[in-house]
């Protein structure tokens, strides 16, 4: 009798419409200093940018970012490091913009390989740009950071960054 009623709850199961799950693993990558965040891939994505267009304007578009908020998204990382990531480059019209600082090419390059060894540990999970640009739109993005410097491998496997 037990058996019987297993094998009906076992049909009864079967025939059940079950709906399609599609699940997409997605990661997201952010460092801190002192149990504060730092900077995320959103930031990293605009370190980039600006590292490329020598303007924070022009690199808060391309990231789809007003510029208040890449503006206050670097002073806010600079506060937790302690440390300038960008500097004005000072000139007329098209000659003048920002620049990133020796330790914003750092903060950058950690940032980068640590996105890149995520991406190939679990193939490439990290935010699209719609989901960057839209977290730049009035979302307070959420998070923690490990970071001042130079890059070096803790005993525990995380990148940290050391102040040269």
């Amino acid at each position: 009798m037990t058996t019987t009623r297993h094998r009906r709850r076992a049909t009864e199961d079967d025939q059940q419409e079950r709906p399609d799950i599609s699940l997409e693993p997605k990661t997201k990558v952010w460092v801190e200093h002192g149990g504060h965040f730092v900077m995320g891939d959103g930031g990293l994505c605009l370190l980039q940018a600006l590292k490329a267009r020598g303007s924070l304007t022009l690199a808060a578009r391309d990231v789809g970012w007003s510029y208040r908020h890449a503006w206050e998204y670097i002073r806010r990382a600079e506060r937790v490091l302690g440390a300038a990531l960008t500097g004005s480059v000072p000139g007329k019209g098209t000659n003048r913009g920002t620049a990133l600082t020796s330790y914003g090419v750092n903060v950058l390059e950690t940032l980068a390989a640590l996105r890149g060894r995520v991406d190939s540990a679990v193939s490439k999970t990290g935010p699209t740009r719609e989901e960057i640009a839209s977290r730049g739109r009035g979302a307070r993005q959420e998070g923690t950071a490990t970071i001042p410097g130079r890059a070096r491998r803790a005993t525990d496997g995380a990148i940290a960054l050391r102040r040269r």
